[in-house]
């Protein structure tokens, strides 16, 4: 699988240049590796894991209610009166 192979290959380096505030969401039943994402997680210094349990990789999919309200919900908490722009 592509993603897997491209999430063997980044480096702190590159994730410690992500200077934003970012969400990392995982799932119980995901295809990356956990060990992966908490990697990801612990170098990017503004970020933010969520950790969703009973679902695997394709919860956007099965369960877009339930990922749909942690974004807003992170969103809300994190971007609480900034404006922003798409």
């Amino acid at each position: 699988n592509r993603m897997i192979e491209f999430h063997r290959h980044i480096s702190a380096r590159d994730l410690q240049k992500i200077k934003c505030r970012v969400l990392v969401v995982s799932r119980d039943r995901d295809i990356i590796p956990q060990e992966h994402t908490l990697f990801i997680y612990r170098n990017i210094s503004k970020a933010n894991l969520c950790f969703v349990t009973g679902e695997n990789h394709y919860v956007t999919k099965n369960n877009p209610d339930l990922f749909n309200s942690i974004v807003a919900k992170y969103l809300e908490d994190n971007f609480k009166g900034e404006e922003l722009r798409h």
